[in-house]
């Protein structure tokens, strides 16, 4: 993707980040520069512990795509948890997808979850249990996270249904350019420079109000630490 498109794109969503008029083509394409002069922005991926295999790998990749493209505001969420949990696979059992698709719903309730509240499903039925009181037995407590629980899944069916359209597009064009060695790597390409820029107009959002120094001085800390967080 040339750098001019690019900073009108980045400039798009930092306006939708901020809720504020587009800022200046020459300031925003100014930090695109910048940042591929430094490198580009290296991130935990929405899911972990593919990079040997070939196909999860490539899953990963799809998974991030709807990530960043669904929720741009959550792109500075840390998506940690492994999607593969029994909380995920038993609650994703229980969600009506809108979809004949073969996808994880495990994985794809993961990243939903981090899309409406920024953690996890386990982390977001755990904080809610232990503001509603404290529990005398273990037998009520399970019975709190069962409540809570049911209340998730509610919410998560909700925004599932509401999104669906959006995934249901990212999913197509996948389809469409898994055949074709050369349009895979395409796609692929494209999905990597989106988070790239959805993290970009992220960082810019906090930026917001910095001098060119200070703004500078962020942008390479975000660098470097987001290179030793990708060599880990």
């Amino acid at each position: 993707m040339d750098r001019a498109p690019r900073a009108l794109a980045v400039g798009r969503l930092v306006s939708q980040l901020c809720d504020q008029p587009i800022p200046p083509k020459a300031a925003t394409q100014e930090l695109v520069e910048e940042v591929d002069e430094l490198g580009s922005i290296e991130s935990p991926p929405v899911l972990e512990g593919f990079e040997n295999d070939q196909n999860l790998a490539q899953r990963v990749i799809v998974y991030n795509r709807i990530f960043y493209t669904l929720w741009p505001s959550m792109a500075g969420s840390r998506v940690h948890q492994h999607a593969g949990s029994e909380l995920n696979v038993r609650m994703a059992e229980r969600i009506e997808w809108p979809s004949e698709r073969r996808f994880e719903g495990a994985s794809m309730l993961h990243i939903f979850s981090f899309g409406l509240w920024g953690r996890s499903a386990g982390e977001e039925r755990d904080e809610r249990t232990s503001t509603r009181g404290e529990y005398e037995t273990r037998r009520a407590l399970q019975s709190a996270r069962g409540h809570v629980t049911r209340e998730l899944i509610g919410e998560l069916q909700e925004e599932i249904d509401r999104r669906w359209p959006e995934v249901e597009e990212i999913l197509s064009g996948l389809e469409a350019a898994l055949a074709d060695p050369i349009k895979i790597s395409e796609w692929n390409r494209e999905s990597n420079e989106i988070e790239k820029d959805v993290r970009l107009a992220w960082h810019m959002k906090k930026a917001e109000g910095m001098t060119k120094s200070e703004r500078e001085s962020t942008v390479s800390a975000i660098l470097r630490k987001s290179r030793g967080q990708h060599r880990k």
